[in-house]
């Protein structure tokens, strides 16, 4: 990462603030997802599909579902598609054909492993993380700053390599108890803006 790339990175900007200090691997995933968003956003169609690196098993089903999304989310909008495993969460469906529903959850949940982005969304997410000071799927929960569409779509049609080893790191008791205590609050603090 060069210093321009890191400073975008600035500890405890927002509100509520994030407990952690991010690590290389965080910060590099944030900027990989707003390198992405920039594409989509300076693109000629009205949506894109990330996946990050991790993704695996992606169902034939995969292409249809995603012109399916396509046709009934719009371009302002950022359709979270939940791995294998994952549960559903609770929400209003939006739309439903067969097996599949778009839904916008009444709380936007982790994860950014696999997501339909609209041009439009993409050009808001990339203006409002111009500084960052989270985890990109931690930032994606602010939904009441950055005011983008969080949507969510089922059923999974891919699974990932296993659990994230992007924020992996040593930790003494400390703080691992530190941990263990500011995350709950942190939670606690964001469902209640959500």
């Amino acid at each position: 990462m060069s210093q321009q790339e890191r400073s975008h990175y600035q500890p405890r900007f927002l509100s509520p603030a994030y407990p952690f200090r991010l690590n290389d691997g965080e910060i590099g995933c944030f900027l990989s997802h707003r390198r992405a968003w920039s594409i989509i956003a300076n693109g000629s169609v009205p949506f894109g599909i990330v996946f990050e690196d991790d993704v695996v098993n992606v169902s034939g089903e995969f292409a249809a579902h995603a012109a399916w999304l396509a046709s009934v989310a719009s371009p302002d909008s950022y359709v979270r598609l939940l791995k294998k495993q994952t549960r559903a969460e609770p929400g209003d469906v939006i739309a439903q054909q067969g097996s599949w529903t778009l839904s916008k959850p009444r709380r936007v949940g982790l994860r950014a492993a696999a997501q339909l982005v609209g041009r439009e969304a993409a050009q808001r997410l990339l203006e409002w993380t111009e500084v960052f000071d989270r985890p990109v799927d931690t930032a994606l929960q602010m939904a009441w700053l950055h005011k983008v569409p969080m949507l969510v779509a089922g059923p999974s049609l891919f699974e990932t390599m296993g659990a994230s080893t992007v924020s992996r790191r040593r930790l003494s008791v400390a703080q691992r108890l530190h941990r263990e205590i500011a995350r709950p609050l942190y939670r606690l603090k964001v469902a209640a803006l959500s």
